[in-house]
């Protein structure tokens, strides 16, 4: 079960943050400025300006309220980009719809991370109107870290992983587990690797034997030599995923989740709208960003995922 050279650092030499200029968005923007920080990336602050946001306006008002918003934006990127003064950065407004627009920053940026901010639609208004945070993380070929609403921090502090949670599905070709072992040593943080027995689970699943077993694989993926400044705990859990997940967290104060998520190769429609997709009920409800790193396509081999 042992992962391929675990303990080898992890590369951000580019972050793509992006911003509707939101509270989420300011949040959001700490976490990317601590990351970049750490790592010593180059920070790019993106605002998209979708063709949505004038579709109640009559024709003939167009070109005003576009120059509006066009004006608005420069205005508080000009803000963002005083503050963000001190560390290597770039600021890019561009026109067209969210997601087309970060697939391209990504592709442009050659970005090693995305973090964005989500309000986290759930229920019927998802079912509705979708998720663009969960379509872009299902697709981004980088892994994804989306401040859900319920994170906070202080405006004053920078953001810390002091306390990470990894969430397995014991899969051995995992992308995750080598981000999650990364930022715990970068930040120095205590890690606790998580395995959710779901409730269908089959015959002797729930046994004693089982749970030694599974907390044995989740030993394994951290090796003795990783440079951990304490050693990582191991929980096995039984039950709906996401609620054992979000558990976990509750109860550690955790300040990040890292966990793999399927893409939407082939089946967008169905990940997007799947009520009881894991990786989306954990970003909606999180108290603590949420990072996400998409599994392989089907050419590329197998990888870790927990929905």
């Amino acid at each position: 079960m042992k992962l391929s050279e675990p303990t080898t650092k992890i590369v951000l030499k580019n972050v793509l943050f992006t911003t509707d200029f939101s509270p989420i968005s300011q949040t959001a923007l700490l976490f990317a400025e601590s990351v970049a920080r750490r790592y010593g990336s180059m920070l790019t602050v993106a605002h998209a300006i979708s063709p949505v946001e004038t579709r109640m306006v009559p024709p003939e008002g167009w070109g005003a309220c576009q120059q509006a918003m066009d004006e608005a934006a420069c205005e508080r990127m000009n803000v963002l980009d005083q503050r963000l003064r001190t560390l290597p950065h770039q600021v890019v407004i561009e026109h067209g719809l969210v997601g087309d627009v970060i697939a391209e920053l990504i592709e442009k940026t050659n970005a090693d991370l995305l973090v964005m901010g989500t309000h986290g639609r759930s229920g019927v208004s998802r079912l509705l109107m979708g998720s663009v945070a969960e379509e872009i993380f299902r697709q981004a070929p980088c892994p994804v870290l989306t401040i859900g609403p319920r994170v906070s921090v202080q405006a004053s502090h920078e953001a810390e992983f002091k306390e990470i949670i990894f969430a397995t599905d014991l899969n051995p070709e995992s992308l995750a587990a080598p981000y999650a072992l990364s930022l715990a040593q970068e930040f120095q943080a205590r890690l606790t690797l998580v395995h959710v027995v779901p409730r269908d689970a089959g015959p002797g699943a729930y046994s004693e034997y089982s749970v030694e077993a599974w907390t044995n694989d989740l030993r394994s993926l951290v090796p003795a030599d990783a440079e951990l400044w304490c050693r990582p705990e191991c929980e096995v859990r039984f039950g709906v995923p996401a609620d054992g997940i979000l558990d976990v967290a509750a109860e550690r104060h955790a300040d990040l989740i890292v966990l793999g998520v399927h893409s939407t190769a082939g089946r967008v429609r169905a990940a997007t709208h799947a009520i009881a997709a894991t990786a989306h009920s954990v970003v909606s409800w999180a108290a603590c960003p949420v990072l996400t790193v998409r599994e392989r396509r089907a050419q590329e081999g197998a990888a870790l995922s927990i929905d």
